[in-house]
């Protein structure tokens, strides 16, 4: 009777995991599907806002080249004789940043629309948008009178379809396509003088996933092989009489790390690369930090364009050696902008009335801004208007943080209750069978747990891993990295089992006492981890929410993904745990007979 008391425990246990491991599984596909199909609810596409008045451009073209995944530090190390020519006679930052995720298409988005994912909606290279981002940018802006064309990735056709005239683009991405690229850019000058050229060469990023990273050699070659087509470019800007009247800006899309990767938050895949050279630019090393987002605002002011109403990012006006009077009037545009966004968002999350008086003296202060520049007091109207700017951001983000905290309050007023459902129902029953349970058993599985936990995560971070989307760039590797942590705590936890076992739990049935135990322990791991989940599940919401995780919290969203997947596989592989304790019990117990005389 007392065997079949155990193997009702042990097939219990076991149909406990396989139930965790179907939660799990199911909630981390959730989980990562709500990235892949990202929908941002609070997407600002608000209309035009006209400049104060007419203004002369600086020139009369725009050529950005994007390098797929350029890191700038190994672009210094790289023979890149046209890239140096453009930093020598302009403008290089030392300090230039992409968002979380630092993936293309989210690079891509904000380069053109210069607004952060949280904000474009843009987060994943997955999206289907079909030619129309659904926020205001720079293409629309320019092709609304002009030519705009696109040589590359038609990951730009997705994202900016409605608003490019021309392209010549590439469906699928393979190495070696940066030259053939490269010949599109210079057809396209040859052909249309497009106001607006994007030029996205993609070698450098395939080298870095095919080869090992931005330490590979090979990564080096390819960033040596679009500064080749660069090159190309230049000299048919220069041959179509119109180079000297370009913008020239050379930038990318993220980084890249050293072993291989991106997508996460680390300093190489967020540090990029960016520098420009044309009218206007002045000769600079920029220390300061400079974002993504300002790429777009500052093709639109070299331009003499309205800004992109979605924006997140200023202008970077101290590039360009310009008078007082169209850095006020942009000055003035970017706080009326952000004006009308405050407003758009405080109507969004019903406390319009909340900040009402605010509202009335931010609207008195633009008022205030656009006449002083109308006096021509510039210097004051830029001032004026950088503070409105400040305050607009800081309202901005108030009223975001307010929402968020109200939801993360009812998601964790829920999981309160949960905890309380599952907690009081198991103390009273555990104290009414108090006499009835084998609490050598319990500590034994208690002993377990610890050891799994010990083995897994001192292989974890033994083998030099975080949490970060970066280590997801190849999922064989993340998959068999992430098996070998599980195997390594199953192994550790049926060591200290068996180890144990002698001296834990007596000897009759004592094999079914340690496989329950075993069992016992992951299912203890199992829960352990879902805390931690929940813990995340408040403040970010299990799914991907409208409030975006950014920098180091976008790294919580892979480990709530990477628990939620630990779970699924120590239920997998939790036979491991029960034979190695059996294993080891059997060897303890050789060892410790005594030998006959």
């Amino acid at each position: 009777m007392s065997r079949l008391k155990y193997a009702a425990g042990i097939v219990s246990l076991a149909l406990a995991l396989v139930a965790f491991s179907t939660v799990s599984i199911s909630m981390a596909l959730v989980a990562n599907g709500s990235w892949d199909d990202y929908k941002q609810p609070y997407k600002p596409n608000l209309p035009p806002v006209p400049l104060l008045d007419g203004v002369a451009p600086l020139g009369n073209h725009v050529v950005l080249v994007v390098i797929d995944g350029a890191r700038p530090d190994i672009v210094e190390e790289a023979d890149t004789p046209n890239i140096d020519w453009i930093r020598e006679n302009g403008t290089w930052f030392n300090n230039a940043q992409c968002f979380t995720p630092s993936v293309s298409a989210p690079g891509a988005a904000t380069i053109g629309t210069g607004a952060k994912s949280s904000i474009s909606g843009v987060t994943s290279n997955l999206l289907e948008l079909n030619g129309d981002i659904g926020i205001d940018n720079i293409f629309k802006i320019v092709n609304e009178t002009e030519t705009t064309a696109v040589a590359g990735s038609s990951e730009w056709m997705n994202l900016y379809g409605d608003w490019i005239s021309v392209n010549k683009t590439i469906e699928g991405e393979t190495l070696d396509m940066d030259e053939v690229i490269g010949e599109y850019a210079v057809s396209l000058i040859e052909l249309y003088k497009p106001k607006l050229l994007l030029v996205h060469l993609y070698d450098t990023d395939h080298a870095g996933h095919k080869y090992g990273g931005a330490a590979s050699d090979e990564y080096k070659q390819q960033i040596t092989g679009a500064d080749e087509e660069i090159g190309k470019i230049i000299q048919a800007l220069n041959n179509s009489g119109i180079l000297e009247e370009t913008l020239f800006i050379v930038t990318s899309d993220h980084g890249f790390l050293d072993k291989g990767g991106h997508g996460g938050w680390e300093d190489d895949v967020l540090h990029i690369l960016l520098t420009m050279r044309g009218p206007y630019v002045k000769h600079l090393e920029v220390d300061e930090e400079v974002f993504q987002d300002q790429i777009a605002t500052t093709v639109s002011f070299f331009l003499g364009y309205r800004l992109p109403t979605g924006l997140t990012g200023g202008i970077l006006f101290d590039v360009f050696d310009v008078d007082e009077e169209g850095k006020a009037m942009y000055q003035i545009s970017l706080a009326e902008i952000k004006y009308k966004q405050f407003q758009w968002f405080a109507e969004q999350f019903n406390v319009k009335e909340q900040y009402e008086d605010t509202n009335s003296t931010l609207g008195q202060n633009v008022t205030s801004a656009k006449q002083l520049f109308v006096q021509g007091e510039y210097s004051e109207a830029f001032s004026s208007a950088e503070v409105i700017e400040d305050d607009c951001e800081n309202l901005i983000k108030t009223v975001w943080e307010e929402k968020h905290s109200k939801e993360i309050s009812s998601r964790l007023q829920m999981v309160s209750l949960i905890y309380v459902a599952a907690l009081v129902p198991t103390i009273i029953i555990a104290f009414v069978f108090r006499r009835k349970i084998d609490w050598a058993i319990f500590s034994t599985a208690i002993l377990g747990a610890i050891g799994y936990l010990v083995g897994f995560w001192t292989a974890f971070f033994a083998s030099g891993w975080y949490f970060s989307i970066s280590l997801w760039a190849s999922p064989e590797e993340y998959i068999s990295g992430a098996m070998s942590f599980i195997v390594a705590g199953l192994s550790v936890s049926g060591l200290a089992i068996g180890l144990t076992a002698k001296w834990t739990l007596n000897e009759k049935n004592r094999r079914g006492k340690i496989v329950l135990a075993a069992l016992l322990g992951l299912v203890l791991v199992v829960i352990v981890n879902m805390i931690y989940i929940s813990f995340y599940w408040v403040k970010w919401n299990y799914t991907l929410d409208w409030y975006f995780p950014e920098g180091r919290a976008w790294g919580d969203f892979s480990s709530s993904i990477f628990m939620l997947a630990q779970n699924a596989f120590v239920s997998v592989l939790s036979a491991i745990s029960p034979v190695v304790a059996l294993i080891t019990s059997r060897m303890v117990t050789k060892l410790s007979k005594k030998p006959k005389p």
